[in-house]
């Protein structure tokens, strides 16, 4: 079972409670006016928060929690501006640079409420009763370990500000602007260089290969030193044929409907549903990653006027346009998926794996045997994640499962 977890300001601001402004409603994250001119990263506000999941005393640690509003880009490349959490622990780091971490937060909702910075200020029990689902488990598998090796956490809201669910360059964007609004942040103590990891899982772990992809060219300068992201989607049409007719049909509606909104083709979306499906549209346009599990073992083809609504020409494209493969990581990088995940096909990641690893990316792959489901996996994935992360950051030689068969459970030393 997993810990729980609860991370307090040195200085307490305002308890997580009601009185806590939904970001909708809250002015720290209303974009400023004329960002054209403004540099990817800018900071653009600073407050200082009281961040809280449940209740779980935690000996000696101290650390201190802020929120950044940064300039960053949509998927258009249009200038935005989106919030993140950075939590910087006391005293002096373990490390010298000082390391930062990013983790990326398996969101996978399409309601503001459910980012991260807005759920961590109300303890992961929102008010109006939107709760995140997966913030306790990644803060306590990955925060506590990076906190007390004197690292600096930051959790980006990935999806950004219109709840981007999946969308390629948009999420890439959030979590590399995010990365660098960190290394200039004095009070993080953080050298422009400063060695960067970056962590996720399932929906954190595709918002982790996007910008993995995109770095080498969208933020060259970034030192990333580790990458790893586990239950990968590759976001491909075999991806979605796999999920279609699966425990989480409901997530192709949700992902359909923000790619349609990312592409401007929300009208041939919305054009294609039938009453039902345009109910059930508006059903995971609520609440947080819970609800895009709402119809397990439906069709897509249950929601439309004509069948096979993924095989359409201009669908495809725009699949194809979206999904990972776009790029090649330069990072030393760790991806792990379980064999029999139900949720997250393996295959097309051992394609996505092979295709990086014949560009010469240095990349060590475990398939997990174990039998685990989706959500049992995230364990696996997260102890194997901490020791690769660990050895990076300490500088030792980067493994490479590369033209060997890839690992069952257990990667190489």
């Amino acid at each position: 079972m997993w810990c729980l977890l609860v991370l307090a300001a040195a200085a307490p601001t305002q308890r997580a409670s009601a009185a806590v402004l939904e970001p909708r409603n809250d002015p720290f994250y209303q974009a400023p006016a004329r960002l054209d001119h403004v540099a990817n990263g800018t900071i653009l506000r600073v407050r200082k928060v009281d961040v809280s999941l449940v209740v779980l005393p935690i000996s000696g640690l101290r650390a201190t929690t802020y929120q950044l509003l940064y300039r960053t880009e949509d998927n258009d490349n249009r200038p935005t501006a989106n919030v993140a959490t950075v939590i910087v622990p006391q005293g002096t780091s373990l490390q010298k640079p000082r390391g930062l971490v990013s983790l990326q937060d398996a969101e996978d909702s399409l309601d503001w409420d459910c980012a991260p910075s807005y759920q961590l200020r109300v303890g992961e029990n929102a008010p109006t009763g939107e709760m995140d689902g997966n913030l306790v488990a990644e803060l306590a598998a990955t925060a506590l370990p990076e906190l007390a090796a004197g690292r600096v956490l930051v959790i980006p809201d990935v999806e950004g500000p219109t709840s981007d669910y999946v969308v390629r360059r948009s999420d890439a964007h959030m979590v590399l602007d995010a990365i660098r609004a960190s290394e200039r942040f004095a009070p993080a103590g953080l050298q422009r260089s400063a060695p960067v990891a970056m962590v996720g899982y399932s929906g954190g772990g595709w918002e982790s290969a996007v910008a993995n992809e995109l770095q080498p060219s969208y933020a060259p300068e970034l030192n990333v030193v580790a990458v790893a992201a586990g239950g990968v989607p590759v976001a491909n049409l075999a991806n979605v044929r796999y999920i279609d007719g699966g425990v989480a049909t409901g997530v192709l509606m949700a992902v359909a409907d923000r790619i349609a909104r990312a592409y401007h083709v929300e009208s041939t979306l919305v054009s294609a549903l039938t009453a039902a499906g345009r109910a059930f549209l508006k059903k995971v346009r609520t609440g947080c990653a819970t609800s895009v599990f709402a119809a397990p073992f439906a069709h897509f083809n249950q929601w439309t006027t004509k069948p096979n609504f993924f095989g359409r020409a201009d669908i495809q494209r725009i699949i194809a346009d979206n999904e990972l493969g776009h790029g090649v990581p330069k990072a030393p990088t760790f991806y792990y998926n379980g064999v029999q995940d139900e949720i997250i096909w393996v295959e097309p990641l051992d394609g996505l794996v092979a295709e990086y690893c014949a560009a010469g990316a240095p990349i060590l792959y475990v398939r997990d045997h174990a039998g685990l489901e989706h959500i049992q996996g995230a364990g696996n994935f997260f102890a194997l994640a901490r020791a690769y992360v660990e050895a990076r950051f300490a500088g030792a030689p980067v493994p490479s499962s590369c033209g060997v068969p890839p690992y069952n459970s257990v990667p190489p030393e």
